[in-house]
């Protein structure tokens, strides 16, 4: 379906922009998302709307305000049929656009009127730019403001990032086993041998309600634990991605420091490998009976999380039901979002940031992933670039 309005186009002056609103299950907040969507203060928009199959009435609703909007954006509605996941449903919806510039929306977040046009006018300064992002404030899902993401990474999250189109039409498509669209992208620009932007405004309202898998309502340790096996095995599976698009740029053009990138990843991978061997064993700790718990307590262990005796203590005791009970009394029960949320905006993130493939790779936070090991990104091979003599052409 195509509801299109009267789109302003200025030749020669903005470039078309594309909103991909990928949705699911989200009729509490659809309407929000994109009613924040048509209001975009930016003339030349389209938006595509693609549904993953939900089993509610967001298509519906999403149908309904298509319907009775008169705006200059262009709608484009779509449902899949059958549920495509996360990643195949972005691709589809980047099939289905025509911008130059493609902006990431969920269906649970609010983008701000101005979104837009805070990166047309970056545009033009950023000429080696394909991807930019904001910065974001944490909603819950009441819409009651819950801070900001407060670790050192410079990047954001997918949400509030926007590609260029090259970085989808220069590549084949992600693999269905990708369930985090934004992590096996962001590398990309650096296979083209440009940058990433990271602008100081806050343009997008980024929902955590327990709907989204990073939202998810962990109030157990042991879910706890469950939820990081499952995000390892996840992230491990973009990392391998990333290595295949990697391999598929060196086949057609010169990509610079793709020795080094190539060592970045493989270091990735064998700490998130370790991580989910330590994570395995904290599980089956968490589930055994308690004399396997006594004498896992008292066994020493060579496995990170588990070497000293206090760690295998806090890891036994967090499983007790009887001790989740009185945390939850106390209003600790709950673990709501993985990522440390402070009240303002940390500082190096109040002025644009430019991410070339030299910073990426000497900066270990650009993943956002936090290794249990950040010690062997100096020690390991991990491609940093730590002078010009070491560095791999």
């Amino acid at each position: 379906m195509d509801t299109t309005g009267a789109a302003v186009n200025l030749p020669g002056v903005t470039p078309r922009f594309s909103f991909l609103m990928i949705t699911y299950n989200q009729e509490k907040y659809i309407a929000d998302a994109l009613n924040s969507a048509l209001a975009q203060d930016y003339p030349d928009l389209e938006i595509v709307i693609s549904d993953d199959c939900s089993k509610d009435r967001t298509f519906e609703i999403a149908t309904e305000i298509a319907k009775n909007y008169h705006g200059p954006h262009k709608i484009i509605l779509n449902r899949n049929e059958p549920n495509l996941g996360i990643g195949g449903n972005f691709y589809k919806a980047y099939t289905l656009s025509s911008g130059e510039w493609l902006f990431m929306a969920a269906g649970d977040d609010i983008s701000l009127p101005e979104r837009c046009r805070v990166v047309a006018e970056a545009i033009p300064k950023y000429p080696d730019a394909l991807v930019f992002g904001t910065n974001i404030k944490i909603i819950d899902g009441d819409s009651v403001p819950r801070g900001y993401i407060g670790i050192p990474s410079p990047l954001q999250p997918g949400a509030a990032l926007v590609w260029h189109r090259s970085i989808f039409s220069l590549f084949p498509a992600l693999t269905p086993d990708n369930k985090m669209e934004d992590f096996p992208l962001m590398t990309r620009p650096f296979f083209l041998n440009k940058q990433l932007v990271m602008l100081p405004k806050v343009a997008l309202h980024y929902r955590i309600d327990g709907h989204s898998f990073t939202g998810i309502n962990r109030n157990t340790a042991l879910k706890v634990m469950q939820y990081k096996v499952a995000l390892t095995d996840m992230t491990m599976t973009c990392v391998e991605q990333r290595l295949r698009d990697l391999d598929y740029a060196e086949q057609r053009w010169r990509v610079k420091y793709a020795d080094n990138l190539r060592a970045r990843f493989a270091w990735m991978l064998r700490g998130m490998r370790r991580e989910k061997v330590s994570y395995e064993k904290a599980v089956q700790i968490m589930e055994a009976p308690y004399w396997q718990r006594i004498l896992y307590v008292l066994r020493p262990s060579s496995l990170v999380f588990h070497r000293s005796v206090f760690s295998r203590l806090r890891t036994v005791l967090s499983s007790v039901p009887l001790l989740i009970a009185l945390k939850r009394l106390w209003g600790q029960g709950e673990i709501r979002y993985m990522r440390t949320l402070v009240d303002e905006i940390l500082p190096e993130k109040r002025e644009a940031i430019v991410i070339s493939t030299e910073f990426y790779l000497n900066d270990p936070n650009c993943d956002w992933y936090a290794s249990a090991f950040p010690e062997s990104f100096y020690q390991e091979d991990s491609g940093r670039l730590s002078g010009p003599e070491q560095q791999r052409p």
